[in-house]
């Protein structure tokens, strides 16, 4: 299949997607904030903000305007109506007094009405409640107006169309002040929507280059870059095979098992073998991953496979965990197996772990 045909072919949402994107987490933040998110949905959430200050900065902004909304529609301290009635009755008895003429009749009909409009801001003003005037407008640069309109697609799903618009604002404004943003944004879209992986590998070289402390903000853009960087000595072959594997869905176990196979020790092996223990068990915590880890190890036929989860299960004791003692014995097994790319990589984990890194 060409890469245009790839390109073209109708993409579905990656189900269990351990990389979750900074653009992702916007459409899951309303559903933690409430608790409606699923455990592996928080753990994934709870992943990103670990380790993206962006993404922990607008999350915090977003639970500070949560906490300050109110759970019904504040009340005025007095009752206003009869207030209101007096104005309107006296603006009636203005109708009715000859003496004053046309001219003067019209004044006090103006005046009357006047009131009716400004007593209800100026009695207000005294209370408890305060009519502020309203907001100025706020002026969107070029890039934050195109951002705008690319969220109206996505909202749509129609990433194409989104990320054509972020690619063409940024190319026309290089240095509006939203520009990283907007680069990192049309990056996610590129890597995790379309899975167009050779744009996303040219978006996210590009956010580091021209936009580099927005890149170094972002850790999950630094891995997607070494993700592609790594899958592109195969034209990206390996990222299109587990694409393929998890359109299976639920049956996705013995297709994903075959991606290890042929593409052992790699990031693309480490996603799918993630993927094999979501498939085995849901975990919501890291004990409950490494039985998830476990489970999804026993169904294995593949040695190189088993080796794999056999690394992934000493991360998870090293890194998440802190007992090296279990992780040592993770990577000693992944150490034995007769795949000589996995034995290798096993090795420098021992190596590491025994220097105390």
């Amino acid at each position: 299949m060409s890469h245009g045909e790839r390109r073209n072919e109708r993409r579905t949402e990656r189900k269990g997607d351990g990389m979750l994107t900074c653009w992702r987490l916007r459409g899951v933040m309303a559903a933690s904030l409430y608790g409606e998110a699923s455990p592996d949905e928080q753990r994934r959430i709870d992943a990103h903000l670990g380790t993206c200050p962006r993404c922990r900065e607008r999350w915090a902004a977003f639970a500070a305007l949560k906490a300050a909304l109110p759970d019904s529609q504040p009340e005025l301290d007095r009752d206003l109506s009869p207030a209101i009635l007096a104005t309107i009755g006296a603006k009636r008895l203005s109708r009715r007094i000859p003496v004053l003429g046309p001219a003067w009749a019209s004044v006090a009909v103006a005046a009357a009405a006047l009131a009716v409009v400004a007593f209800p801001y100026l009695y207000l003003s005294r209370g408890t409640a305060v009519l502020s005037a309203p907001p100025a407008a706020v002026v969107l640069s070029p890039v934050e107006q195109a951002m705008s309109q690319a969220d109206q697609m996505a909202d749509k799903r129609d990433f194409a169309s989104a990320y054509r618009i972020l690619k063409e604002a940024i190319g026309t404004y290089p240095d509006d002040p939203a520009a990283a943003e907007a680069q990192s944004r049309g990056a996610d879209i590129a890597f995790s929507e379309l899975h167009w992986y050779p744009e996303a590998h040219d978006d996210y070289d590009r956010l580091a280059k021209q936009y580099p402390k927005r890149f170094r903000e972002d850790p999950g853009a630094i891995a997607r870059r070494d993700l592609l960087a790594e899958a592109r000595t195969n034209d990206f072959a390996a990222l299109y095979a587990l694409d393929a594997a998890r359109r299976h869905g639920e049956e996705a176990f013995a297709h994903l098992e075959q991606v290890i196979s042929r593409y052992p020790g790699t990031f693309v092996a480490s996603l799918a073998a993630n993927d094999m223990a979501r498939l085995s068990l849901d975990a919501s915590t890291n004990t409950d991953r490494v039985q998830a880890f476990m489970a999804a190890r026993d169904r294995c036929t593949d040695p190189a496979a088993r080796a794999q989860l056999s690394m992934e299960l000493g991360h998870v004791y090293l890194k998440d965990l802190k007992q090296p003692v279990k992780a040592t014995e993770q990577y000693r097994e992944a150490a034995a197996a007769p795949n000589a790319v996995l034995a290798r990589l096993a090795e420098e984990c021992l190596s590491r772990v025994n220097a105390g890194q």
